[in-house]
């Protein structure tokens, strides 16, 4: 049996196990508290920072874990539009563009 350990998968264990011991608790628990005083401000300096930080982490999420999923559907309704009489159409329209292109010397 062969069992391949990537360094992105050290790195996944290790940050879990941390944020699942007490050191972890700890660091939750003081960024909550920062969290909660910069959400009291009216003019929270960190609200974009922190909503975009959570937009990345919310599309890193939805890639892993519905990625291929998102692909496989995607390529079922591409491959239901782009039929053989709408593709001919593209080529012919692309070949007829580019030999006008070629016809005024670009």
């Amino acid at each position: 049996m062969e069992i391949s350990v990537q360094p992105e998968d050290i790195n996944r264990i290790v940050a879990d196990a941390v944020a699942k011991s007490a050191i972890g608790e700890h660091v939750k628990a003081a960024v909550q508290k920062v969290l909660n005083e910069l959400a009291q401000s009216y003019n929270n300096p960190y609200e974009q920072t922190i909503k975009s930080i959570a937009h990345k982490e919310i599309e890193r999420v939805i890639g892993e874990q519905f990625g291929v999923a998102i692909r496989e559907k995607a390529a079922e309704r591409v491959r239901g539009v782009l039929t053989d009489g709408v593709m001919n159409q593209i080529v012919e329209k692309a070949v007829a563009a580019a030999t006008r292109a070629l016809d005024k010397g670009y």
